[in-house]
């Protein structure tokens, strides 16, 4: 059985990475624009996921700089 290398980080460590509030993380999470899932009640989100949502960011800020 291979075990995964992804690290399920908390709500508070995922919003200090992004640089936003714990309660905006907690919006991403309700409005399914980050995937997140609970561990014995509480929210863990993939590391992984915090590195899409930067991509993300970085493509948005790429478009926005073309634009120009």
């Amino acid at each position: 059985m291979q075990v995964a290398q992804d690290k399920a980080i908390s709500i508070n460590d995922a919003a200090q990475r992004l640089g936003v509030s714990s309660r905006t993380i907690r919006r991403m999470i309700e409005e399914h624009e980050i995937h997140a899932f609970k561990v014995l009640g509480q929210w863990r989100i993939r590391e992984s996921e915090i590195e899409r949502i930067m991509r993300g960011n970085e493509e948005d800020t790429k478009s926005d700089k073309e634009e120009e």
